[in-house]
């Protein structure tokens, strides 16, 4: 997996893409768009499922073509028993395999992550689900609207008063794959020498990712305002906080639109004709405190020049 001079980052470094739909796939077009050798393998009659969402440009669906550029192609029957032993093979010829099926379907083909990796140890074998592999809903299918609804992410998304609203890309699924790329970079340049499922010894060299706690992890972030250093703050946005909490814990999120825990607004959009106006209260906070906050040059402390080693 060494790199020549002057070559992308993962240049030599071949991915098994098992993968459909987005998250997937678009965490295999991350790693080929940064240099790797990635294989994607479909299942046939029909291939991929996103092969059939439109829009479409000459008859190929634009949507596939955004999410598996710069990979091979290849197409097995993956019932049948010598389809399964090619990719047992291909799998002990890659560095990395991606695989996003519901849990359990890797297993009942006979290809685990545990038998893929005791014929080949250095292999990375990444893992996409909709809710992880263990808890409650391990075994649970996932898309990016259930995990965009089950994280709270749209709850607090849209104007305040409306109704629960759908961010309106996929973003589950694409935070998803961005932070499964890192992890397979992480692995690959050796920063992680093994890695582990929650308290899963057993998964030697797996590495998991759960659409829905990543999602979770960002609504974390509207807390987060309203705890760090809230001490430090006084009148309405302790208030504020406080009404924001009780709100979220008490029926669910509370849509938030241009608001935020500390500034009010975050942004606020205007129309002006054909286009909009956007304002940031932090920003606008910001210029001010520096802009109050310059010192008289006369009460400036006096610095002296220190020269030498």
């Amino acid at each position: 997996m060494a790199t020549a001079a002057g070559a992308r980052p993962l240049a030599g470094v071949r991915i098994l893409d098992l993968t459909r739909a987005l998250a997937g796939p678009f965490c295999a077009t991350i790693l080929a768009d940064l240099g790797a050798e990635v294989v994607k393998v479909e299942p046939t009659p029909n291939g991929e499922m996103s092969r059939g969402w439109g829009p479409f440009d000459r008859g190929i669906s634009v949507y596939y073509l955004a999410v598996n550029r710069n990979k091979r192609s290849l197409a097995l029957d993956f019932r049948a028993k010598p389809a399964i032993g090619l990719l047992r093979d291909l799998a002990g010829k890659a560095d990395v395999l991606l695989e996003n099926f519901k849990p359990g379907t890797m297993e009942a083909m006979g290809l685990s992550c545990e038998s893929l990796r005791a014929a080949s140890p250095r292999l990375i074998y990444a893992n996409i689900t909709g809710f992880g592999r263990t808890g409650p809903y391990g075994e649970w299918p996932g898309l990016d609207q259930i995990a965009q609804g089950m994280s709270g992410l749209m709850s607090i998304t849209g104007q305040t008063g409306g109704e629960a609203t759908r961010v309106g890309v996929p973003i589950g699924d694409m935070i998803a794959g961005m932070w499964a790329a890192l992890g397979v970079q992480a692995a690959v340049m050796g920063v992680l020498e093994m890695i582990f499922i929650q308290s899963d010894a057993q998964a030697q060299g797996l590495l998991g990712v759960g659409i829905a706690g990543y999602l979770a992890a960002l609504v974390s972030y509207m807390v987060t305002p309203l705890s760090e250093g809230i001490w430090n703050w006084a009148g309405p946005i302790l208030l504020g906080a406080a009404a924001y909490l009780i709100a979220y814990f008490s029926g669910g999120g509370v849509a938030t639109g241009e608001a935020h825990g500390w500034f009010a607004p975050l942004v606020r959009v205007t129309p002006l004709g054909y286009t909009a106006m956007g304002i940031s209260g932090a920003l606008l906070g910001y210029w001010c405190s520096r802009q109050w906050a310059q010192p008289d040059e006369s009460e400036a402390p006096e610095t002296t020049a220190v020269t030498g080693a």
